[in-house]
């Protein structure tokens, strides 16, 4: 999978090549519709009105691609596939950014870059998942460079990073994820390809709301023990709430936004048209949250003036995911940790998801430039929305000063 832009009916592989090039107007309605609630892209819209995102596939939840068993070759071909589609060239050098999840370790093994790169905090083994990567490099032969991350960092690439991506989206971490990329390039000049892990959290269901939803469901359809006569009322009730709990799952804000037009007139009855839960759940990983990160990726890359590639973002796996997530393992992306044999055991039997986090709480500086653009950003003429007490960093603070950077740079 692959994301362009369309504006004024043609399409762009940069969105700077239209947020650059052209006075556009801010969509307040998406910023209180879409980001600030789910930080993500929902229905397509972006941050500026009359231009929109586009995945290259989409996953389609009415379509029955058939079993096919997810074995390594069915990996392999999908990877190689992959990178042959998107002329990746086997004979210059390439490396790897390897978080030390399974996601990227899984694709580290397969292609056995010489080099990868691993972004880290000196705030406690929380915060630093380097060992993991280092298990991948040991395994594969690899040279593993590290790059610690600071506050400083943050503050320092803050600025340039909004005026990459153009439209804000997703956490704190997008701004960590640029800064180890454009360490590494700077570390590493010669090096133009790169390669992530994008992709196996929503296409093998590694998100804890996956889970946790379709346990829900299905607990639902056990005889109960107590009035087991009720079955059928557990059903039903389970049937009405399910995809409140998805929106809910994906939701940064208050509970109100599961009661706006948007979410009631758009975002629920785009679920209801699906029957099974695990589509309901694939097409919002797929669909939504995929393209939402292929997008930071691609921007950064651009950036950094190297080819980005995203192995398990392809057509194939999209294709079976539904086979490859019926039943859903009891672990979360059991067919990934499977799937090579050299999987290191200490990222195979990992069960603790942190997705490169942060220590905010010692980032006093960025709190209190973060509560200064908060409350400029509710004085704005155009916000109409409640505002709430500034209560530290967190992803729903965090929207709002993306916003509000991206206002002042744009607008």
């Amino acid at each position: 999978m692959k994301v362009s832009y369309r504006y004024n009916g043609e399409q762009f592989d940069d969105i700077r090549d239209v947020v650059h090039n052209n006075k556009l107007d801010i969509d307040f309605k998406y910023i209180f519709e879409e980001y600030l609630p789910f930080q993500a892209f929902v229905s397509g819209r972006t941050f500026f009105k009359g231009l929109t995102i586009e995945p290259s596939i989409k996953y389609d939840p009415f379509k029955n691609a058939g079993y096919r068993n997810f074995d390594h070759k069915v990996f392999a071909d999908g990877v190689w596939g992959y990178l042959e589609k998107y002329d990746f060239d086997s004979s210059r050098g390439f490396t790897g950014a390897v978080s030390g999840g399974v996601d990227s370790s899984v694709v580290a093994l397969e292609l056995r870059p010489e080099v990868i790169y691993s972004g880290y905090y000196k705030a406690g083994s929380s915060f630093d998942e380097t060992p993991y990567s280092k298990e991948v490099a040991k395994t594969i032969g690899a040279e593993h460079r590290t790059y610690e991350m600071t506050e400083g960092d943050f503050l320092e690439n803050i600025e340039d990073c909004i005026d990459i991506i153009c439209t804000p989206i997703a956490g704190l971490g997008t701004v960590m994820e640029y800064t180890a990329l454009k360490k590494a390039t700077e570390d590493m000049p010669g090096e133009k390809q790169v390669f992530f892990g994008n992709g196996g959290d929503e296409i093998f269901m590694g998100y804890f709301f996956n889970y946790y939803v379709k346990k829900f469901y299905d607990e639902s359809h056990e005889i109960p023990q107590y009035m087991p006569n009720f079955l059928l009322s557990q059903q039903a009730i389970a049937e009405k709430i399910i995809d409140f709990m998805i929106v809910a799952s994906l939701n940064r804000g208050d509970a109100s936004v599961l009661y706006s037009p948007f979410v009631i007139n758009t975002f629920i009855p785009m679920l209801a048209k699906i029957n099974s839960v695990i589509d309901k759940l694939l097409y919002v990983n797929i669909n939504i949250t995929l393209p939402t990160l292929l997008h930071l990726n691609n921007q950064f890359c651009r950036a950094n003036n190297v080819k980005g590639f995203n192995p398990l973002a392809n057509e194939k796996f999209i294709e079976i995911s539904k086979h490859m997530n019926s039943p859903m393992s009891e672990l979360p992306k059991q067919a990934l940790r499977d799937v090579r044999y050299d999987m290191p055991t200490m990222i195979k039997e990992n069960t603790i998801k942190r997705g490169f986090p942060i220590p905010t709480d010692e980032w006093n500086n960025l709190n209190n430039i973060m509560r200064e653009a908060y409350n400029v950003f509710f004085k704005r003429s155009e916000v109409t929305i409640n505002k709430k007490p500034y209560n530290g960093i967190n992803r729903y603070t965090w929207g709002i000063y993306q916003s509000e950077l991206c206002i002042r740079r744009f607008a």
